[in-house]
Order: C-alpha cells, then structure tokens, then sequence
C-alpha cells in the first residue's frame, strides 16, 4: 500500500514556484530597519481608527518621535472588521 501511495503522489506532483521570483513580481522592500512595532493595542473597528491613531500620534509625541499619521498602519481583520490590535509604524530612519 505504501508503494502504491507513494507512486501515486509522485505522479502527481506540481511543481511550485515562488511568486516572488517571476519576471513581473512586484519590488518587496526587505528593510524593515525604519518600522517598529506596537502590540497589544485595543482592537477596534473603522470608526474608532482614527481616535487610536490620534492617541498613539500623542504618546510616541511624548518620547520626542515625530511621525505622520500616513505612516501609522493598522492592519484590518476582513472577517471581523475590526483592529489585530498591532500596529507598524514607519520612521524616518533607523535611529
């Protein structure tokens, strides 16, 4: 049975390629040396966003980082409309 199996599977066999190598892929930027990341914020939905965004502006404020609202990302769940309760913020450079 286990020969059986093991023909079967090879016979059907595709072989995968990696998106990322094909001639019209999009340029990924792998340096994520200017983003840093905040976890555990409340989940939220749309309409409550910005205030979230407006607080995280204030408090990273309060400890001299200057940011523009455009680089604070907060990822959007499409099954329950809300927040993941992380969010990627973009700096001007790495220090």
């Amino acid at each position: 049975m286990g020969d059986y199996l093991r023909t079967a599977i090879q016979k059907h066999t595709m072989t995968v390629v990696d998106p990322l190598t094909l001639p019209d892929a999009p340029k990924m930027n792998d340096d994520f040396s200017n983003y840093f990341v905040v976890n555990n914020l409340p989940k939220c939905k749309m309409e409550k966003l910005p205030k979230l965004t407006t607080l995280l502006e204030s408090t990273l404020k309060k400890k001299n980082l200057k940011i523009n609202t455009e680089d604070i990302e907060m990822p959007i769940n499409p099954e329950t409309q809300e927040t993941d309760g992380v969010a990627f913020i973009k700096m001007a450079n790495e220090e």
